[in-house]
């Protein structure tokens, strides 16, 4: 699939652009060995998607000439007060000399009834049963897979202190969505400190001083939980996407754009923030190109012009064909949104799936929410 879906390739293929096509694919860009170059522009993508700009830039003027690639900007809401799309930097990594307190496990080990994580709980296997051959489940023992039993590989921690982090394995913390890693404590063992930033999980009735009854979320803001495991399939860092007062100087709230080219008026752009990367990937987004489209004509009112949509693909939907036609399905664009009709601004942005009924575009893209201004940054 690439970033406008097969039916819009076969369309700029009409027109003789084959090249910005095959450019815009996302599978090609990720299977490409080191850089792509960018049919036509200054620029190449890698194998990861991250855009590289050469330097010094050559201009790139799009959208009407309203955006530069050699600008920066802020992103920013259309709604008041305003704000800009935030992402703090990341903390600064450890020194050289510092400790490498973290032991890893073999990755998915097993013995054929238990995995490393039994073997944590009951330490005594270790002198048991730890010399054992597993075969054919295994080709190490437990004493040289398992952290518990002394094997396993040591190293610096992957995470660091201040960084906000999802749970995979660890029950109903696996539905928080703002936890952050408090502390590293090596005794007895290696573990993160997790912190509850904002109150999460099930909710749960609970009795208050007066004998009233309500409900209330399981884990409350302050509350910590320890994760032993210093797997990124179990606990993954997490770029937050937030929403903040727009303020000048700050660098967590710059932005470049890298223009692609156009499509039936979508411009297609990667937007890389200046302190941590590429932004598609922090929204959840299946590739790294967004599509930027003018929402009011040049004219219409003053400043008409400066209102823009922003939208990626979320769902790549592959080899999902339709039930009835048996026609493969295009992927998914989401707007990206600050807020909804009826709710609370976010606080951090969100994508909402751009969906048609019978033809007709979701009422979703008639609000300020699905709005956003690009501000240069002087």
């Amino acid at each position: 699939h690439n970033a406008l879906g097969s039916r819009s390739a076969q369309t700029h293929s009409n027109r003789g652009r084959t090249d910005l096509m095959k450019t815009l694919s996302l599978l090609s860009i990720l299977a490409v060995i080191q850089l792509s170059p960018i049919h036509g522009f200054d620029a190449s993508i890698d194998p990861f998607g991250e855009a590289t700009i050469p330097e010094p830039c050559q201009p790139k003027h799009f959208l009407n000439g309203k955006l530069s690639s050699c600008d920066t900007f802020s992103i920013a809401t259309l709604t008041s007060p305003r704000r800009c799309i935030h992402i703090e930097a990341p903390p600064p990594p450890p020194s050289d000399d510092a400790d490498a307190p973290v032991c890893t496990s073999v990755p998915n080990w097993f013995d054929g009834k238990n995995g490393c994580n039994g073997y944590m709980r009951h330490r005594e296997w270790c002198d048991k049963f730890g010399h054992l051959d597993y075969q054919p489940y295994t080709t190490v023992t437990a004493n040289q897979a398992c952290c518990a039993c002394g094997g396993g590989t040591r190293g610096k921690p992957r995470l660091q202190v201040g960084e906000y982090v999802t749970l995979t394995g660890y029950g109903p913390y696996d539905e928080c969505k703002s936890l952050k890693i408090d502390a590293l404590q090596t005794s007895p063992h290696f573990h993160y400190v997790v912190e509850v930033m904002k109150a999460c999980g099930p909710n749960k009735m609970v009795q208050d001083a007066r004998g009233y009854r309500k409900f209330e979320p399981s884990f409350q803001a302050g509350s910590h939980v320890s994760v032993s495991s210093d797997d990124p399939n179990v606990i993954a860092k997490q770029t937050r996407v937030e929403l903040k007062k727009c303020r000048a100087g700050k660098e967590e709230q710059e932005f470049s754009l890298t223009s692609l080219g156009e499509e039936e008026g979508n411009h297609i752009v990667v937007i890389h923030h200046k302190l941590t990367g590429d932004l598609s990937p922090a929204l959840g987004g299946k590739s790294p190109f967004f599509n930027i489209t003018q929402v009011f004509e040049d004219g219409l009112f003053e400043g008409s012009g400066d209102f823009f949509y922003v939208k990626v693909i979320t769902n790549t939907n592959e080899g999902r064909v339709n039930s009835i036609d048996g026609t493969p399905y295009e992927p998914t664009h989401s707007y990206l949104a600050s807020g909804n009709f009826g709710e609370k601004e976010y606080s951090q942005v969100q994508t909402k799936p751009l969906t048609t009924v019978r033809g007709m575009r979701s009422s979703f893209d008639e609000q300020e929410f699905s709005m956003w201004q690009f501000k240069p940054v002087t």
